[in-house]
This record gives C-alpha cells, sequence and structure tokens, in this order.
C-alpha cells in the first residue's frame, strides 16, 4: 500500500524501475524505460500524469507496453507531476523542456521521437521547434495550441469549476468524461483515469498549475517544426475536437492528421492509436498482442456519452435535469408536485443507476449528456 494526494492504493509493484534525473534549474524527473528499438519519449497529459500509478492498472498500462513491443519507450513524469519534483518555480514551457532534456541526457539517446499526450503536447512541439537536432519524429495525441481554444467546449465548462469546489466529484466526472461516457464497459477505464488523476498532483496545487499552463501558447512555434510530425484525435472527441487538433496539424508543415471513430480520449481504450504510432516509426505490428487475464475488453468505436441515460425513467430524467439546476429535494417536490420523500427517492435511484454518490456529479453528467435544460436526452 502506498499514499498518493491523501488516497491509499492498493496497487501492483511497478514492473520497471523508477529513475530520476536533474534538469540544470535542480528538478528532479522520474523516468522509468521499457523495451528496445528506437526511442521514444513520451509525456502523459498535464498534470495526470503518474506513471507508475498507470503501470499498477491493465487499463492504463497496455498501451506503453504495446509500443514497447517495437520501441525502447522512455516515459516521464512532467516537474510538479507524479513523482517528479512538486513545488516547482519555473513551469513555463521551457522550464518543462528542461525536463525532456534531462532525461534523454539520462539514457543516453541524442535523438529521438518525442511523444506528447493533451497538454503535455504543447510542451513536445516548443521542444521540436527549439530543439530540431533532437527530434527525430513527432508524436501529437490530441493536441491544442493554447488552452484558449478549449474553453468553449461545453464538456469543459460544465466539469472544470468543479475542481475547486468538490475534488473527487471532478476526478469522477473527468475521468468519465475522457473515456467518453457512463456505460458498464467504461467503467473500469474510468477509474484506471481516476487513479492517475489523483497520482498526479493534490487538490491544492492544483489552481496554481493550472494558471501555469493557462499561459502556454504554441501557435508561433508550429511553423519552425521541421521533424515528420503525426497528429491524432477521434472523430467524435469532445474538447480535443478534430477542429481544434486540426489547427495543429496545419500549422506544422507535412504534418500528417489522423482521426479514428469514437469519442474516449485515452490511447489505451482500443488499439488503433498503437497501430498508427508503429506505422508512423516504421514498425510492424500485425496483431493485438495477447491480453492479459486480469485486463479488460477494449472499448467499441461507436459509444455515445449519454448512452446511460436510457436506465432512467421520464420522470427520473426530469429530477436529474432539476438538480442540474441547483434544486434541492424540498424545491424539487414542490416543482413537480410531488412529496418530499417521492423526490428524495428520485435523486437516490438516479445517483444508484448512474453509480454515483454526489448530487453535484448528477450536475455535471446532465450538462455533459445535454440533459439538463429539458430532461430528455439531446
Amino acid at each position: 500500500m502506498f499514499s498518493l494526494a491523501g488516497r491509499e492504493y492498493n496497487a501492483p509493484a511497478m514492473p520497471y524501475p523508477v529513475r530520476y534525473a536533474r534538469t540544470d534549474d535542480g528538478v528532479n524527473v522520474a523516468f522509468t524505460e521499457l523495451g528496445k528499438g528506437e526511442p521514444i519519449i513520451y509525456m502523459l497529459g498535464l498534470p495526470w500524469s503518474n506513471f507508475s500509478v498507470g503501470f499498477g492498472n491493465p487499463c492504463t498500462s497496455r498501451h506503453p507496453q504495446e509500443i514497447a513491443a517495437f520501441a525502447r519507450l522512455i516515459i516521464l513524469d512532467p516537474r510538479g507531476c507524479g513523482l517528479s519534483d512538486h513545488g516547482v518555480e519555473d513551469l513555463t514551457l521551457d522550464g518543462f523542456a528542461r525536463d525532456i532534456d534531462a532525461v534523454a541526457d539520462a539514457v543516453n539517446v541524442e535523438r529521438f521521437t518525442l511523444y506528447g499526450s493533451a497538454d503535455a503536447c504543447r510542451i513536445a512541439i516548443r521542444y521540436a521547434a527549439t530543439r530540431p537536432e533532437r527530434v527525430n519524429r513527432l508524436i501529437l495525441w490530441l493536441p491544442s495550441v493554447s488552452t484558449e481554444r478549449l474553453r468553449g467546449d461545453p464538456v469543459l465548462r460544465a466539469i472544470a469549476p468543479l475542481a475547486y469546489r468538490d475534488w473527487e466529484t471532478y476526478v469522477r466526472t473527468l475521468s468519465h468524461a475522457v473515456v467518453g461516457g457512463w456505460d458498464a464497459d467504461r467503467v473500469a477505464y474510468a477509474e484506471a483515469y481516476a487513479d492517475l488523476v489523483r497520482g498526479g498532483m493534490p487538490p491544492e496545487e492544483y489552481p496554481r498549475f493550472v494558471k501555469a499552463v493557462a499561459s502556454h501558447d504554441v501557435g508561433a512555434d508550429l511553423a519552425k517544426i521541421r521533424a515528420p510530425s503525426l497528429v491524432m484525435t477521434r472523430e467524435q472527441a469532445a474538447v480535443y475536437s478534430v477542429a481544434v487538433v486540426s489547427e495543429v496539424a496545419a500549422g506544422i508543415p507535412g504534418a500528417e492528421l489522423v482521426c479514428p471513430p469514437g469519442n474516449w480520449l485515452m490511447p489505451c481504450t482500443s488499439d488503433d492509436i498503437t497501430f498508427e504510432i508503429a506505422k508512423f516509426v516504421g514498425a510492424s505490428v500485425a496483431h493485438r498482442p495477447a491480453l492479459a487475464a486480469t485486463d479488460v475488453k477494449p472499448l467499441s468505436a461507436v459509444a455515445p456519452v449519454n448512452g446511460h441515460t436510457d436506465i432512467l425513467s421520464q420522470r427520473e430524467r426530469e429530477v436529474l435535469a432539476l438538480v442540474a439546476r441547483g434544486m434541492t429535494n424540498a424545491e424539487i417536490a414542490s416543482e413537480l408536485i410531488v412529496s418530499h420523500a417521492t423526490a428524495s427517492r428520485h435523486v437516490h435511484n438516479i445517483l444508484n443507476k448512474l453509480g454515483m454518490s454526489r448530487r453535484a456529479e448528477i450536475a455535471a453528467y446532465a450538462a455533459i449528456t445535454g440533459l439538463a435544460a429539458t430532461g430528455r436526452a439531446g
């Protein structure tokens, strides 16, 4: 058992050795490596990076282990995240770029493929633009030019405020949004991602980190990239939509844009992202590796975010919409002309059916699925 972000975990032992590299500004950066072949340095999305937690769950360990079947994969926790030093002063793009330099030097790699995910893509873009002599290829999963491009997304608008009001509700809701829904097939992936979030950083560190990341903008860096680049999202992805990601691809000379079907934001929920990466680096992956007995099945391409609402009655959908408007049980009873006990029972049933424990989760779920306004699936 070990503790991260105030939560106790019973996870398998880390299967790969944890090592540390020290940056030129004195930050200790945690990393590990697995596999053989062309080196790929991989950064998970900020700030939800903790490779030790990720390797403790088959849902999140699958993707890096599949890449390690054809490459030497070096995974790092950027400064302020996971097992690396927290409370770091410099959270600029250039500060994060120092983390990559330190890890690459520690493993004696002069040139490598750089792979960034979500908000870490901006670090990868800045690095490739300012250190072209070190980057052979660039892989970007869910990139955006800046956080400004993401703020108009309705899913993000529904979830983001929860981080400052109810951390655990934020973690749970974010995780279900990332895996594309609340249906039963996605529960294991959502729980695995929630553990990554909890292991990335404690809630008290989050506001400062997010403020720093909000200043990251790589609009001026895109045209400077000379490395062959693979840019990816999914066709129905929330937040990191095709339009948002296409802006990045259009700005990088010769970049390849790939948008497979689906709406989940984890590359480990299907093997198609791994196959695209293998093809891009010139490796051959003929078939999906055998899954461990403890593994879970990959998600299908088509899975709407509101796929869970069919288990709610029409009355429960109406109650859900009223909860989303911030009404108490007494106010719901008055609105629907039912007893307080009946209103309470409806709320209790909604929580049970959706696998939730807090009213705030219901509100966020309603906003994400489009039920908040009408009580009907949109």
